[in-house]
């Protein structure tokens, strides 16, 4: 039976946009990259895990944006 949740790079859009930037109002959070680039994605989900945790503290708004 064929896996039907199979993901590939290939399945990416990039004419979508791949180019990411995660910053707040103040400036004191900036983090970006392109989300096809290993290093960069794991920047994001670590960055990510500590501001759900707490681990990091931010004023103003987050964003997040993707190009």
């Amino acid at each position: 039976m064929e896996n039907q949740n199979h993901f590939s790079r290939e399945d990416i859009d990039t004419n979508m946009g791949t180019i990411f930037s995660l910053t707040n109002e103040e400036g004191d959070l900036d983090v970006s990259g392109n989300i096809l680039d290993p290093n960069s994605l794991r920047e994001l989900a670590d960055t990510l895990e500590k501001l759900y945790s707490g681990q990091i503290q931010t004023q103003g708004i987050v964003g997040f944006d993707i190009d």
